[in-house]
């Protein structure tokens, strides 16, 4: 690989892991190289298939209208986000929201003729991902632990959901909520993890992270500089920004700080930066860098 490499890749990885795109730990709870197992070819789906779920929703958002639903809560909130959950989490989720989507869409196509058409491929293509994930999830004793804590509480919402909802509610919920979970939800799971999350730790445990990842990439990027007199100039103001949030950022991570440990494994290959302020006195985080 060249000098003129790394610098792009560098940067390409720093922003995809701000975005949460970046794949570190292979997927816990399903098998990805296990025989019959094969979510991740739903990464994206085919322009076709989401070209008939758009008339499938605009259907059914046809059919709401002469329903004329009137819904207090979402069933599907803004905060419903898989990776909030930890990866092996991630595919139980995911099947129980699939499992519910597919129940009401059924429901729908029996309660009214003129959708059985238009939600025939779509019902096809949900089935196809459930049956497929389901091939990923290892089997769970049953006498093991019972899930706990956000996905406890998002199964236990979707589990009641039937009772509490009202059949039209429960349509508009799962219509609103279906390219969200066909482009999000099942991209997030399909794709092995996107488990570079800084959410995922503990808030005390998200500097040090931080801390770890803008020194490697300080030091690969100087590198870089010192190896090709051509990025020294267009590398100097970036490199000024990432040393400047790195000294106030050092000045707020609280000292022996320890990672979970579901994340050591990720921060065991990048360098330590060194020894971390003893206090948070002088923590201005919130503060802009300032050009030269």
């Amino acid at each position: 690989m060249t000098g003129g490499c790394m610098p792009v890749l560098v940067l390409m990885a720093a922003v995809l892991t701000v975005t949460g795109a970046v794949p570190v730990t292979r997927l816990r709870g399903a098998v990805p190289d296990a025989r019959g197992c094969h979510i991740a070819q739903f990464k994206s789906l085919s322009p076709q298939e989401l070209q008939a779920f758009k008339r499938a929703k605009d259907a059914l958002e046809e059919s709401l209208l002469l329903k004329d639903c009137r819904c207090r809560s979402r069933l599907f909130p803004r905060t419903w986000d898989l990776r909030q959950l930890q990866v092996r989490e991630r595919p139980v989720a995911l099947e129980a929201e699939l499992a519910l989507t597919l129940k009401v869409l059924e429901a729908a196509a029996d309660a009214d003729s003129a959708l059985v058409d238009v939600l025939d491929q779509p019902l096809h293509t949900l089935h196809h991902i459930l049956s497929q994930l389901r091939a990923c999830i290892q089997p769970q004793p049953t006498a093991g632990p019972r899930p706990r804590g956000r996905l406890h509480h998002w199964l236990h919402r979707l589990q009641e959901a039937p009772e509490k909802e009202s059949p039209g509610c429960l349509e508009a919920s799962v219509t609103f909520n279906l390219f969200r979970l066909l482009t999000r939800d099942l991209k997030c799971v399909a794709s092995g993890d996107l488990t570079w999350d800084l959410r995922q730790l503990q808030v005390r445990e998200r500097p040090v992270a931080l801390e770890a990842e803008l020194a490697l990439t300080l030091k690969v990027l100087e590198a870089a500089a010192d190896a090709d007199s051509a990025l020294v100039d267009v590398l100097d103001q970036p490199l000024h920004t990432l040393h400047h949030i790195l000294s106030q950022l050092r000045a707020c991570a609280p000292p022996h700080t320890r990672l979970s440990s579901a994340h050591r494994s990720s921060l065991s290959r990048r360098q330590s930066p060194g020894p971390r302020a003893a206090s948070i006195t002088g923590c201005t985080g919130s503060r802009k860098p300032r050009g030269r």
